[in-house]
C-alpha cells in the first residue's frame, strides 16, 4: 500500500492551536475525522474520492517550531497521486496559519 509523510513547521502558532483550527477545517476539506486525541494533538481521519479511500493521520508537535506531520495511505493510488494530495492538504493547512505581515 502506497505511503507517504510529509512534514512541515507552523512558526507562531501552538501544538493546540493548530490542532483545533485543523480540527474545524478538515470536514471544509472534505476529510471525514474517524478518530482524535487531543492529548497528543493526534487526528485520524478518512476522504473517499472516486480513486479509493484515503487514509489520514495528522499530529502536531510542539517543538520550537510547531511541526505538521501528515502521513497518507491508499491501496488503490500511486505514490505519486498520493503525494500530491498530501502536498494539497499541508498546504490547506498551513495557509490557515499564515499572516500578512
Amino acid at each position: 500500500m502506497p505511503t507517504i509523510a510529509i512534514e512541515r513547521a507552523i512558526p507562531g502558532t501552538s501544538a493546540a492551536e493548530a490542532y483545533e483550527t485543523s480540527l474545524n477545517k478538515l470536514p471544509d476539506l472534505e476529510f471525514v475525522i474517524w478518530k482524535t486525541r487531543p492529548l497528543a494533538w493526534l487526528i485520524i481521519s478518512n476522504r473517499e474520492l472516486p480513486e479509493g479511500t484515503i487514509n489520514t493521520t495528522i499530529s502536531f508537535r510542539p517543538t520550537e517550531v510547531t511541526s505538521l506531520s501528515l502521513s497518507l495511505a491508499c491501496e488503490t493510488m500511486s505514490e505519486q497521486d498520493l503525494q500530491a494530495i498530501g502536498e494539497e492538504l499541508a498546504d490547506a493547512l498551513i495557509s490557515l496559519f499564515e499572516t500578512d505581515s
